[in-house]
């Protein structure tokens, strides 16, 4: 059999011993550099959020403190929201105070419009009525017209047959007396002949005499007619012109009578608007605006918004400390934990050193 070393055995168990040590050192060694670099880096953290916990604390003191500013604003903005609503009260009520007191204005002048215009139009019956009288007198006129120149026409025609009777006339005794001048007669027979012709034309004379006269009455009536057909026919130039004149006024008359109607419907739309702005008006209850307090509120609200802001933001920012602090519990905590894990790994380090 073979003899064991027990010193052999021991000097190798000793020199694994070390061996595992020394390895057990190392890594042990490398663990608290870990946890010494993230304890430094919790460190920082800690700081950080230290520092942004303790500005934050500082901003909810001013918020606190100013927080007065917040409602001042919103007291602020209720008050110009009501004097805003007044002001447009106001204006709407002064615009259709306005427009009523025009409308007014334009209702007095239609009124009076629509009179005089009425009573205008109130000939327009009367004109067409004389038109037809005036048709019915041109009418009568012509009537007239051809009487009268029936008239004349027989008065001429007297006169020319009255003419020819004498010229007849005289053309008998002219042949009687030639007779007598070409007949071979003794100087008793001329004698008497003579006698005769002279009788002949004292009768002539006195037959023409008859016949000038018929004719001169004759003419002084044809120039009775002659005066007749031409004052009708002035009288009938006159009355066209007054129908014509009368057809003007009417037509000048049935415009204004567009123009009534026209102006009616105006004063209908008229009374039809008031009524609206009469309701409109009296839907407006509250128009005690005040412009001097407005631009005052206006002022003051410019003023403070910026600080009204500050406080939305503190506000906005301080709302993260609850956030901040379980952060920050969890560095230390963290801070704790590596602390052990720093002081555990160190105990093992001197034990290894140790042996």
């Amino acid at each position: 059999m073979n003899k064991i070393d027990f010193n052999d055995t021991t000097s190798e168990k000793k020199i694994n011993t070390e061996e595992s040590s020394k390895n057990n050192f190392l890594i042990n060694l490398k663990e608290l550099n870990i946890i010494e670099h993230k304890l430094e880096n919790n460190v920082h953290e800690i700081i950080n959020k230290s520092n942004e916990l303790e500005r934050l604390y500082i901003q909810q003191r001013d918020y606190k403190e100013n927080f007065g500013i917040k409602e001042t604003f919103h007291e602020l903005e209720i008050s110009l929201v009501q004097q805003e609503k007044l002001k447009d009260n106001f204006i709407k009520q002064k615009n259709l105070l306005e427009d009523q007191k025009k409308l007014r204005f334009d209702f007095k002048r239609l009124r009076e419009d629509i009179h005089s215009l009425n009573i205008e139009i109130k000939e327009i019956s009367n004109i067409k009525h004389l038109l037809e009288d005036y048709e019915k007198q041109i009418q009568l006129v012509n009537l007239s017209l051809d009487e009268i120149g029936s008239c004349e026409k027989k008065y001429e025609d007297k006169i020319i047959a009255l003419k020819i009777q004498i010229k007849n006339h005289e053309n008998k005794i002219d042949s009687l007396r030639k007779e007598g001048d070409s007949t071979s007669l003794s100087l008793s027979v001329k004698s008497l002949i003579s006698h005769y012709d002279k009788a002949l034309q004292d009768i002539s004379n006195e037959a023409d005499l008859v016949y000038k006269r018929q004719i001169e009455e004759l003419f002084l009536d044809l120039k009775q007619q002659q005066t007749k057909h031409k004052n009708a026919y002035e009288y009938k130039n006159k009355l066209k012109n007054e129908k014509y004149e009368m057809i003007n006024t009417l037509k000048l008359l049935d415009v204004k009578y567009k123009t009534l109607q026209n102006k009616q419907h105006q004063l209908l739309d008229i009374e039809k608007i008031g009524q609206v702005n009469n309701e409109k008006l009296a839907k407006i209850k509250d128009t005690n605006y005040d412009e001097i307090l407005y631009n005052s509120l206006l002022e003051q609200h410019k003023t403070i918004k910026l600080e009204y802001e500050k406080i939305l933001e503190l506000e906005k920012n301080i709302q993260n400390i609850p956030i901040i602090k379980s952060e920050l519990t969890f560095l230390q905590d963290s801070e704790v934990k590596y602390t052990e894990q720093k002081i555990s790994i160190s105990h093992q380090l001197d034990k290894n050193n140790k042996l």
